[in-house]
């Protein structure tokens, strides 16, 4: 919420620092964090980018982890740069979309919803799996509470399509 906020106060040598971090944590030390600071990290990233002296590096940085599988990364990303106030984001309206498409293909492949004889899913599991997000619908459920109801209202552009993206998939 600080990047997103108070971003442009950001001087160039510390915002390259914070980019090499956050890209650090994203591409070597996934396997070493729980997944709310992956995908904090993820979306920090995507409101950083608002910063950037080149609008095209959001566009470039909105597929840039789609090879590494890992919807965790891919939606934090994505969203991020969506909701990152920015009114210089190359083809916004081209972007959500593929968001959109991008939300419903994670939901149908990695939704979390596991039934399991009607028992709650993290019983018995070790503490240490308790900041783990059990699918697609944990991880835009983080999205949504704690940046997406804060940053706008229901009716704005980005929160409808983020609606729609849920429930068309």
């Amino acid at each position: 919420m600080i990047v997103r906020e108070k971003g442009k106060a950001i001087a160039e040598a510390i915002s390259k620092q914070t980019h090499t971090v956050l890209t650090n944590i994203l591409d070597e030390r996934k396997h070493l964090l729980n997944d709310r600071v992956l995908v904090n990290a993820a979306v920090a990233l995507g409101f950083l980018s608002a910063y950037g002296s080149d609008p095209n590096q959001m566009k470039d940085l909105f597929g840039a982890y789609d090879n590494s599988k890992d919807w965790r990364l891919t939606l934090g990303v994505k969203l991020g740069l969506l909701m990152n106030g920015s009114a210089k984001i190359p083809d916004a309206n081209g972007l959500r979309e593929a968001a959109t498409k991008h939300i419903g293909q994670v939901l149908a492949t990695h939704s979390g919803i596991i039934e399991i004889d009607g028992k709650d899913i993290s019983e018995d599991r070790p503490d240490e799996e308790i900041f783990r997000f059990d699918g697609g619908l944990d991880v835009l459920g983080h999205i949504m509470a704690h940046y997406q109801r804060r940053l706008f209202k229901s009716d704005t552009v980005e929160s409808k399509f983020l609606f729609k993206a849920v429930t068309d998939s």
